[in-house]
């Protein structure tokens, strides 16, 4: 006969063991925590400065998706694809917009690494900074007032397939082009 046994250390950890309910003897352990959820990186950005970063892990993947601010709404969301009040860093991989509903995808990492993606970090940590500026300046509840989600999407191509050289805020999002 094998007994579970789950055992908390700390609110950070969660042991199960398994022991032999003769001998006592552990059979085996694991540690069973979920590791989804907020997590934080350092990367560099287009000019190569360092910058602080909310991302969030979903199994063993990372998402440019900040979660972590007074607008996020965790019972209204669905993650990581539908954050209502969340920062979220998209991309559309040098594709034109009319595209975006077939090519559009997450900016993704599997270690929460983002050294290899200066545009995105560029874009994912200036969107935080125009929310605290106007949540802090303002008083605004993200950009819209309302606690909106605030996205950006880089990696935009012209209509003709060529490189965008601008930005742009259609209302909905904001674009950067990789030209």
């Amino acid at each position: 006969m094998t007994w579970q046994v789950n055992y908390f250390a700390s609110l950070a950890d969660h042991w199960v063991y398994f022991v032999d309910a003769q001998t006592g003897a552990v059979l085996h352990k694991f540690q069973h925590i979920c590791k989804d959820g907020p997590a934080t990186a350092t990367a560099q950005d287009l000019k190569g400065v360092n910058r602080s970063l909310n991302t969030y892990q979903v199994g063993s993947t990372y998402f440019m998706l900040d979660t972590q601010q007074p607008m996020f709404q965790v019972n209204q969301s669905q993650l990581p694809d539908d954050p209502v009040g969340g920062i979220m860093t998209l991309d559309l991989d040098d594709n034109p917009l009319n595209s975006i509903n077939s090519l559009l995808g997450h900016v993704i990492s599997g270690s929460n690494n983002w050294n290899s993606q200066p545009t995105a970090v560029s874009a994912h940590y200036n969107a935080r900074v125009c929310y605290e500026y106007f949540s802090n300046t303002h008083q605004r509840n993200s950009l819209n007032g309302k606690g909106g989600t605030i996205i950006s999407i880089i990696n935009i191509a012209e209509s003709d397939g060529g490189g965008m050289d601008n930005a742009f805020w259609n209302g909905h999002f904001m674009g950067y082009g990789s030209g």
